[in-house]
């Protein structure tokens, strides 16, 4: 299939793109994190949120305090990261001591980051595989500002947030869990299922 886009919307593209980028990977990751661009019909759904913190059962989610309705959670341990963590929804972030609801895959990186950068862990930010970010405030679309460490990042779909924060707690020697779940949707890797992202450095 082909689609024809203005050379106005091309050069948009390539503004976005990272080196290691097709404009195709740009247009997934910019869906994955924009809940905006969004059908209105879809959007309907994500605005019930449910009083426990979860999305509503209209969005096709495990709600945060529910069983998996296809069985027990799936852990997957340090490295051992799903291909594809598309149509997944993050409950809730471990990290050390501290826990972090009603949060997004993006919100969890940018937590990541501003512990990281506040411990003098910069170094870290640099080399990490699909992470990208700029020392000050940058405008462009996609990118967040951060100013509690005058910094700006970009950001990412569900499976690269996932990687880069499992990548960064190895490097850093933390202890993260990550609660997730599937949407109830065909295209979901477990649809229904939830899942459990744990990297443990600790003793």
């Amino acid at each position: 299939m082909n689609i024809e886009i203005s050379e106005g919307t091309y050069k948009r593209l390539l503004n976005e793109m990272s080196k290691d980028e097709t404009c195709e990977l740009v247009i997934r990751r910019l869906l994955d994190c924009a809940p905006a661009s969004f059908s209105k019909k879809n959007m309907g759904a994500f605005a019930e949120q449910s009083d426990e913190g979860g999305f509503s059962d209209e969005e096709g989610y495990v709600n945060n305090n529910q069983t998996s309705p296809s069985g027990e959670e799936i852990v997957f341990k340090q490295w051992a990261i799903p291909n594809d963590m598309s149509q997944t929804k993050l409950h809730r972030f471990w990290i050390n001591d501290m826990h972090y609801d009603n949060i997004n895959w993006n919100k969890a990186v940018r937590i990541m980051l501003v512990i990281l950068s506040n411990k003098g862990k910069n170094a870290s930010l640099l080399d990490c595989p699909g992470l990208v970010v700029r020392d000050g405030k940058y405008n462009k679309v996609n990118n967040t500002y951060l100013p509690k460490i005058d910094k700006s990042v970009q950001g990412v779909s569900a499976t690269a947030a996932a990687r880069i924060i499992t990548y960064l707690a190895d490097k850093n020697k933390m202890d993260i869990e990550l609660m997730f779940s599937w949407r109830t949707h065909e295209d979901a890797l477990h649809p229904g299922r939830r899942g459990k992202i744990t990297v443990t450095n600790s003793e």
